[in-house]
């Protein structure tokens, strides 16, 4: 089933999880997975900027990754805070309700994009 969210806009309302339901809002798990932005060219030269994973001891990745990653975007603030919220609190081996669930300062927008940048700077480097 799609929906028009958005004039020219198209989401899709189907699921591959079709009659589980869960409170409006919220997130249900996060498992941490290694990503790595790689840097590469191709048999003719060309540069190519794409994102593998590492699942064990293999790498997988998109089809469409070179795409994927070029398209990456801030999360929307209430997802961003959750998870934030809840990745802290893994990292420092705390409850999640001690973590603040509001920045001091609003950073919301500027992580990904400058973290995304700073990854490739970095991979350029080596």
């Amino acid at each position: 089933m799609l929906t028009n969210k958005l004039p020219g806009v198209v989401v899709s309302t189907a699921s591959q999880y079709e009659g589980e339901y869960g409170t409006p809002k919220t997130v249900e798990s996060i498992v941490k997975l290694e990503q790595y932005l790689v840097v590469f060219y191709d048999e003719l030269g060309n540069k190519h900027v794409d994102v593998v994973i590492r699942v064990g001891d293999t790498f997988v990745g998109s089809p469409f990754g070179e795409e994927w990653a070029g398209k990456l975007r801030p999360l929307l603030p209430w997802i961003d805070r959750e998870v934030s919220r809840r990745v802290l609190s893994k990292e420092k081996g705390i409850p999640p309700e001690a973590v603040p669930a509001q920045d001091a300062v609003n950073v919301t927008g500027s992580r990904i994009v400058a973290g995304t940048q700073k990854l490739v700077e970095e991979a350029k480097k080596r």
